[in-house]
């Protein structure tokens, strides 16, 4: 398995560990702060109906999802995947439950 792919299976098995039961859809934003080693989260989930909603979640997400962004970002340094651009400050996560599928989008500044 890819290292990246290992990064993006710890990120999807917390989100799913508190998800919504009614979940069909997983939905995690991160936004680096200016220090690189914080970020800004929102989650929501889409549930049977197409209805949006967010959830909160323990701090112990914050912090174990924020491990694995830090280690995606390096993979991405490390494995030249910038094109020589910067690096992204953000992301969108959505897990797929119906579909069995993870989508990442970046962000940049």
């Amino acid at each position: 398995m890819r290292e990246d792919s290992s990064i993006y299976n710890g990120i999807s098995q917390i989100l799913l560990n508190v998800a919504p039961i009614e979940a069909k859809k997983v939905i995690m934003k991160a936004k680096f702060l200016s220090n690189d080693q914080s970020c800004h989260y929102e989650y929501d989930y889409i549930n049977d109906l197409n209805e949006r909603n967010w959830f909160t979640t323990p701090r112990y997400v914050n912090l174990g999802i924020l491990s694995y962004l830090i280690k995606l970002r390096q993979f991405h340094l490390d494995n030249n995947l910038t094109n020589g651009k910067t690096i992204w400050t953000g992301c969108e996560l959505m897990i797929d439950l119906d579909k069995n599928r993870v989508n990442i989008n970046f962000m940049y500044d």
